[in-house]
């Protein structure tokens, strides 16, 4: 299964790294020596991919991500109140996969003629 956390009544959609991302951004504008949210996620082990997306391919968490970061990450995103929802599906066919690593897959999405 993969796991996919989409910010809710947000155009465009975004992720959940991408909140964290705007999280860090106001702590720092109040206070200088506040802790950032996306360090501590890579202090524990989560690492965006460095390559860069086409707008069609979107990043999920395979079960392990989403076991050690997934959960914790939209539990912090929704205690900051953001409107979360998480997508389950089933594993993505090997052509669809653009991107995969053991937390997360990028896949090209499908749209129906």
């Amino acid at each position: 299964m993969i796991y996919r956390a989409v910010l809710m009544n947000v155009y465009p959609r975004r992720t959940v790294v991408d909140a964290l991302f705007e999280i860090d951004e106001k702590n720092l504008s109040r206070d200088e020596d506040a802790p950032s949210c996306i360090l501590y996620f890579s202090d524990k082990g989560f690492n965006p991919p460095k390559k860069h997306f086409k707008r069609s391919e979107r990043i999920s968490s395979t079960e392990r991500g989403w076991e050690e970061f997934g959960r914790e990450m939209v539990s912090f995103v929704r205690k900051n109140g953001y409107d979360v929802k998480v997508v389950r599906k089933k594993n993505p066919k090997r052509s669809d996969v653009a991107y995969s690593d053991p937390y997360q897959v990028a896949i090209n999405s499908r749209r129906s003629k």
